[in-house]
């Protein structure tokens, strides 16, 4: 008589973690209860792993020998495996699954009943627990199994908490079929979601960490309703230019001062969950690196445990999370494909009891997530994807739904005449970028097996430390308000010394080779690409399409500037894979179109081309030429700062001898500020400087507003009003407006 069911999975899971865990590390240990201790850790973490696995055999109403038969057929596959690959942070579950199943055909048994499906799921299931502990029991092994290492009993705590969770949502109908595989689905999503699984924690630790340790809530700004004549324009163009990219994308410029606490809070915005909760329909636009997929995976997570209240139909809501990119617009999803979308899991998908979907969308249960609408072609949004998500929200009207969206793929007013209320995401206030600072730093701490207490403590006083290390820095600080770029600081700090460099060329020269190689190979994980090759085709390319006024590129584009690079059509391929996956430098952004993580690593990595040398044969001279072009504004200064202070000053001296025009002073101003501290001590070629930027036409804030008053006010009054600027009023006329008490009234005959 085969055991319980209970009883046959927590057999399976203590075999399973003593041959992955246990066994080949044991003898290590001499003392025998040392040994013991370590083996009363790894068998509570393995009855904690267990309660998936047990939840969904009961769920699926096996017989104990149905459940036998299953896990007997498990056995063969899963006890060879090693603790090297379940702690690989270059594999994911899915290709551990692949790899494992190989040619293994699913037991007889098992087919002969009905229940490859479960079979699949309860391999999947089992991968991916032994992905979230075998980087625990890595470290583990690498500190000698030490009894100060807590992260096996954190792990342990999480999936207890889990089950915990899961029991509280197994109400009395759990006996009905739907209410059963409603558990079985927010177990699934839990397991493959709840963790960070990209950028920049996951890059200063091979440790997964929870994403509710690391989110911040941001703020939305309702947008008021366009006017008929307004609405839906046309973005037909498929590749943004850099104009666009500036002015939607949240792109730095050059601020004279960084924007004030009382400015930033004066924002009229609420609360993303706040505004979620009040309004059922609604669209979510936000530059790239804002935190728009981050905020519904979060929400996917938090309402599928019910950590997040929300209550639709008079129960906790169903999240379901489907992603513009992974969707064919040619066949959108309905029923149980929904489903199979939502998860990336053939084999749930075929456990939901028939017409699940549908039931509990038409009851008004499910808050239904659309992320990146710009992730698609225009033409195919239009003529497919909106009319298919107008189609669900009018035949579930109960329903609430959420679309996300980048700016350039969002037609203002597209939805508001269906009654979808259209927010802007906002940029960090000050007290969030402080908030996510610290939560970094703790989350970093905690994934090395710092006390908690200790952690916490020390990651509020290394984020304060960050913040306070940018705050006067404009540029530095406005880079910090977007949430992908203050993560890229929050690496810097943590890889090069805790301490952020005052110039911004030398910012982004730590990101970028950071991100696509040095931090890896800090960690022990090794490419087959050399950090030069990585630069050099990601230079060319970022040269290439700020040449092209680009801020996208086609992937064959992209692929054809690895091909030129590197000479080798195959490896240039390999590597264009490996950044995009790996290095989170350039994202495929929609379909088959590329773009750099942010625009300010396209213009560093531009102006890096220019100073090393490039295939396009773009020269120094050729940025100054076509100064009012607008492309290289942000290139030159860059440029500046990378290049040594006798060729800056070339550059420098190039800009001052132009004719007027109305960017000459910023970008003059920029480009010397920008140069470096050798150049800030010549007193003589700041004056110089100095007496240009106030002579020149200025249609903005004055680039004086970035010298010390003392050195301006004389100039300015000197200047103002000589007619040297032959576009606009000079920069000596806007500083002095802005500074009337440094007017010299003597000097004009004023009494």
């Amino acid at each position: 008589m085969p055991a319980p069911i209970e009883d046959q999975v927590i057999d399976f899971f203590h075999g399973l973690f003593n041959s992955i865990f246990a066994e080949p590390f044991l003898d290590s240990i001499s003392d025998r209860l040392r040994r013991n201790a370590v083996m009363r850790e790894i068998e509570e973490a393995s009855d904690a792993a267990s309660g998936t696995l047990i939840r969904m055999l009961q769920n699926q109403q096996l017989s104990e020998q149905q459940a036998l038969d299953i896990i007997d057929g498990l056995v063969p596959i899963l006890r060879p495996m090693e603790l090297d690959v379940v702690s690989n942070a270059n594999l994911t579950p899915e290709s551990i699954v692949a790899d494992v199943l190989g040619d293994v055909s699913v037991p007889r048994k098992v087919g002969d009943a009905g229940n490859e499906s479960v079979f699949g799921l309860a391999l999947s299931s089992i991968v991916q627990t032994l992905s979230l502990i075998g980087p625990v029991m890595s470290e583990w092994r690498k500190l000698s199994f030490a009894s100060t290492f807590e992260m096996v009993r954190r792990v342990s705590n999480r999936l207890n908490q889990i089950t915990e969770q899961m029991d509280l949502l197994a109400r009395s109908g759990r006996e009905a079929a739907d209410q059963r595989y409603e558990l079985t689905y927010r177990d699934h999503l839990l397991q493959r979601f709840h963790r960070v699984e990209a950028g920049t924690v996951r890059m200063a630790s091979n440790v997964s960490v929870d994403l509710g340790e690391l989110f911040v809530m941001p703020d939305v700004k309702p947008r008021g309703r366009l006017p008929d004549s307004q609405t839906a324009e046309s973005d037909g163009l498929s590749l943004m230019d850099l104009a666009e990219a500036r002015s939607r994308l949240g792109n730095v410029e050059a601020f004279a001062t960084a924007p004030s606490p009382e400015t930033q809070n004066d924002r009229e915005g609420v609360s993303a969950l706040e505004h979620i909760r009040r309004d059922p329909l609604t669209v979510i636009v936000g530059a790239p690196g804002s935190g728009k997929s981050t905020l519904l995976e979060w929400l996917q997570v938090r309402v599928a445990n019910a950590d997040e209240e929300m209550i639709m139909a008079g129960e906790q809501a169903i999240p379901v999370l489907l992603r513009v990119r992974q969707l064919d617009p040619h066949d959108l999803p309905h029923g149980a494909d929904v489903i199979a979308k939502a998860t990336a899991s053939g084999n749930i998908t075929k456990l939901a009891p028939q017409g699940w979907m549908d039931r509990q969308m038409k009851q008004g249960k499910v808050l239904f997530m659309v992320d990146g609408l710009d992730e698609t072609e225009p033409h195919l949004r239009d003529q497919y994807v909106l009319p298919w998500l107008l189609d669900l929200v009018g035949k579930y009207p109960l329903c609430r739904f959420i679309v996300s969206s980048r700016p350039v793929g969002y037609p203002a007013g597209s939805l508001t005449k269906y009654e979808f209320t259209e927010c802007d995401l906002l940029d960090f206030t000050p007290d969030q970028v402080s908030e996510y600072t610290k939560r970094w730093c703790t989350s970093v701490l905690l994934a090395q097996n710092q006390p908690e207490d200790e952690a916490r403590r020390e990651g509020e006083t290394d984020g304060q430390q960050i913040v306070s290390g940018f705050t006067d820095n404009p540029y530095i600080n406005d880079l910090a308000r977007n949430p992908l770029m203050l993560s890229a600081i929050c690496l810097v700090n943590y890889f090069e010394g805790g301490r952020l460099p005052e110039d911004r060329a030398t910012l982004y020269k730590l990101c970028v080779e950071g991100l696509i190689h040095n931090w890896d190979q800090r960690r022990g994980i090794h490419s087959d690409f050399t950090l030069e090759e990585k630069l050099r085709v990601c230079r060319e390319v970022a040269l290439a399409m700020q040449a092209d006024d680009r801020a996208e590129y086609e992937a064959n584009q992209v692929l054809g500037v690895f091909n030129r690079v590197l000479d080798d059509s195959e490896r240039a391929s390999i590597l264009m894979e490996h950044i995009r996956f790996r290095t989170g430098l350039l994202l495929e952004r929609r379909p088959g179109i590329y773009a750099f993580a942010h625009l300010t690593f396209q213009e560093y990595l531009a102006a890096l081309a220019v100073y090393e040398g490039n295939q396009l044969n773009i020269r120094p001279g050729r940025l100054v030429d076509e100064l009012e072009d607008g492309r290289w504004r942000e290139v030159i200064s860059l440029y500046c700062g990378l290049a040594p202070a006798r060729v800056a000053r070339d550059m420098i001296q190039s800009i001052m001898e132009l004719e007027d025009s109305a960017n000459l002073g910023d970008v003059l101003a920029d480009a010397y500020l920008s140069s470096g501290s050798e150049l800030a001590l010549d007193p003589a070629l700041r004056a110089s400087v100095v007496e240009c930027v106030a002579g020149a036409s200025s249609t903005f804030q004055s680039g004086l507003e970035r010298f010390p008053d003392e050195i301006v006010a004389p100039v300015a009054n000197r200047t103002v009003g000589s007619g040297r600027n032959t576009v606009s009023l000079s920069g000596a006329f806007f500083w002095l407006r802005d500074h009337s008490e440094s007017i010299d009234w003597q000097q004009f005959g004023a009494k």
